[in-house]
Formats: C-alpha cells, structure tokens, sequence
C-alpha cells in the first residue's frame, strides 16, 4: 500500500553540504527514492528527493514545502512527513508536515510556526499518526493527532516536566508516554501528553 511504509530514518553530517536528516521506505536502491534535507553555508534549509540513477544520487529539489533556517530533524511515518527547524538567532523556526508516498508525490499539509530540534513519530491505530514536536524557547511540547487523508484531527499542548529546561528530542515511549531530552538542564524526562503532561 502507497504511503505505508514504517521510514528508516537517520541525521549524518557531510564535510560539502550538511545533511541533517534523511528518510526512505525501504533503503536506497534504484527502486526506492529518499529524502534529504541539508543545510548550506548560509544555513538555509533544502529538501531534496533523491534517486539512485545508475550507480549515481541524482537530486531533485522539493519546491513545494518550505523549511525554516537550520533544518534538524525529518521523520515518517505511513505516508505522514514531519520536517523540524530550528531557525535563526532570531527564533524564526518551523515544524513543516506533509504527505509522501514513498515515491515521487509529495503534498504539502501544513505548518506551524514553533522553533524545534525534536520531532517523534508513532502510529495512533487505524493508519493515524500522533507527531509530537517540543518548543526550545517556552518549554513545552505538542503532540498531534493526523489522519490518513492528512487532516489534524487533534492536538495536546503541555508544558515539560518540572526540572527540564530547553527540550530537544522527543520520542515515544508508547502512544501514551513520550521521553524529552531536556538541551539546557541536561536530563531526560518522561511525560504522560495524553493527562496533561
């Protein structure tokens, strides 16, 4: 089925052009397209889809979704994309999401103002997604519920823990617990989104 596929997912920094994340279905080959997304020298943010053309990566820029500045973290998850930015000095980052069938259709679904390093997925049951993000400079995090079509069904503000300050990385423990790293006070914390944190 278009779209299903669970992503293999990962973040390499390269010594030309700085790739910061990277997603394909089932590996890299000549049958599978991947998606990238670097950084340049001005710390702008490309998403690029990549094919396997004899032997050789041939890159074609994704024009439709617009990543902020300092792009960190792109994830999958059954055809659901989320791409995080942390953005400039001045604050100006972004979660982007959008749809991918593994192929060549992307289609953009929207996005959110909110500067971020951390981006976790997880399926919700019924080919839903919830993907929770954190906010660096208010200390919270959100997790959203997305359906197959991708509509937002639902979201759950919370604020981190107490003694976490500055959340990185998120992930999901399960679907009703996710794990926090906390960037400025060095810890990691767990949190119920679903009760309020």
């Amino acid at each position: 089925m278009a779209g299903a596929f669970k992503d293999q997912s990962g973040s390499v920094f390269g010594t030309e052009r700085p790739v910061t994340g990277w997603v394909g279905p089932n590996g890299f080959d000549e049958d599978h397209p991947m998606l990238v997304v670097t950084i340049d020298e001005n710390q702008e943010s490309h998403l690029y889809l990549v094919d396997l053309v004899n032997g050789r990566a041939v890159l074609t820029e994704v024009t439709v979704i617009f990543p902020a500045d300092e792009a960190r973290r792109l994830r999958c998850l059954n055809g659901i994309c989320a791409l995080s930015s942390f953005g400039s000095a001045f604050g100006f980052g972004n979660v982007v999401f959008f749809q991918w069938d593994g192929q060549r259709s992307i289609t953009p679904i929207q996005g959110l103002s909110q500067r971020t390093i951390g981006v976790g997925l997880i399926e919700a049951g019924a080919g839903r997604v919830y993907v929770g993000t954190t906010s660096f400079n208010d200390d919270s995090y959100t997790v959203f519920e997305i359906g197959t079509d991708g509509t937002f069904i639902d979201s759950w503000f919370n604020p981190v823990p107490v003694g976490c300050i500055g959340p990185g990385h998120i992930i999901f423990r399960s679907v009703l617990e996710v794990l926090l790293s906390c960037n400025t006070s060095g810890n990691v914390v767990s949190s119920r989104p679903f009760d309020g944190g």
